[in-house]
């Protein structure tokens, strides 16, 4: 009987040393904040990157809100890799790596307990084509259309302008209720090619933005996504940046011999709905 006890002992003795082994000591990495380096001739350095994909040494150690603290169990000399995250369509459950963003690499030594600051710094890939062209600071591209009662115009005023010397400016006066304006050029997207929209807005009322798209000689209205106020104020502008995925639209009409970006706005939330927009840029593989 005493062996009896005595074997037990030990394997409970042994069984702890298995199951409960020393818990390691990780080390820390801190991201208080990203920054954003632009090339000549792709446009504003505006970005709205909401949270990073952290991997060690090619292990992928999941995505953070920024700011963030992510813990490391590697120690030492280590290699780290972040990738910019981005609410696609501007939806919180949609979140992906953006795709034209280049991972920010970097070599970190880790040591147990400690914490070491990472500011990345990401930029495009250069294998990318950029339209910039709808910056306004050459003036209003979006021209009424159809049953249009409101305003469109490029606007100088500082108090509203987000960068540069102007922005665009749609306007709903009171006594008007509904809105819709295109773009007087014409896109073509490549079926198969990721194409993004960035774009700069403010609005006190919720719009719409579309394609209308050309398929044998005819226009199909197609909205894309309805973008929801920034502020409650009719003239304080509250800037946001949004990335519209325009490849599905792309995918679905293979044929489309052109695209013309549209905005339409109903009197809604506001009695007197402005818009303001700013560097629609348009970005796909080159």
């Amino acid at each position: 009987m005493k062996l009896f006890y005595s074997l037990c002992a030990c394997l409970v003795l042994v069984g702890c040393s298995i199951f409960d082994p020393e818990e390691a000591i990780p080390g820390f990495v801190s991201v208080k904040s990203s920054g954003f380096d632009i090339a000549p001739n792709q446009g504003t350095a505006s970005n709205q990157v909401t949270e990073h994909w952290f991997s060690i040494n090619d292990n992928i150690l999941g995505s953070y809100d920024q700011p963030c603290v992510v813990p490391v169990l590697e120690n030492g000399t280590t290699r780290l890799r972040v990738q910019a995250g981005i609410k696609n369509n501007g939806v919180g459950t949609t979140r992906i790596r953006y795709p034209f963003y280049q991972p920010y690499d970097t070599v970190i030594h880790v040591v147990p307990g400690e914490t070491i600051d990472v500011t990345p710094v990401y930029e495009y890939f250069s294998n990318l084509n950029f339209d910039i062209s709808r910056n306004f600071e050459s003036g209003n591209f979006l021209v009424s259309h159809g049953s249009n009662e409101g305003i469109s115009e490029s606007t100088t005023n500082q108090d509203v302008v987000f960068e540069g010397n102007r922005c665009g400016a749609l306007i709903l006066e009171e006594g008007t209720d509904y809105l819709l304006v295109k773009d007087i050029n014409t896109l073509t997207l490549d079926a198969g090619n990721t194409i993004f929209l960035e774009m700069n807005y403010s609005c006190n009322n919720s719009f719409v933005l579309g394609f209308y798209v050309t398929t044998g000689g005819i226009a199909k209205k197609t909205p894309i996504i309805t973008i929801t106020p920034t502020t409650s104020a009719s003239f304080a502008p509250t800037w946001n940046k949004i990335y519209i995925d325009l490849g599905a639209l792309a995918l679905g009409n293979p044929n489309a011999s052109g695209h013309e970006l549209y905005i339409e706005c109903v009197q809604n939330e506001a009695n007197s709905p402005r818009i303001y927009l700013d560097n629609l840029k348009i970005v796909r593989w080159d």
